[in-house]
């Protein structure tokens, strides 16, 4: 996980986000039931570890690309996809 608010917010801060108008966002749990239910759908889906991206569309499949990969990887599963 990213650890506490706390940590969070230094992460914003550090970023160069508005501190005080993340703060709120963040105190105010208005997106956590969406990051919740994105957090499910990505584990069901299989995914293991942050970056996760799934390229492709529900009529071809997807193709699941997990951690830090060079823009070649990209490239070539998106030159597949579109073929």
């Amino acid at each position: 996980g990213w650890g506490t608010p706390d940590k969070i917010k230094s992460f914003a801060n550090n970023l160069g986000l508005d501190i005080e108008e993340f703060s709120l966002c963040l105190d105010s749990k208005k997106y956590e039931s969406r990051v919740q239910q994105l957090t499910t759908l990505a584990e069901n889906l299989g995914s293991t570890g942050t970056p996760t991206l799934f390229i492709g569309n529900e009529d071809q499949g997807f193709t699941q690309i997990t951690g830090a990969q060079p823009y070649s990887v990209y490239s070539r599963v998106i030159d597949e996809h579109l073929q």
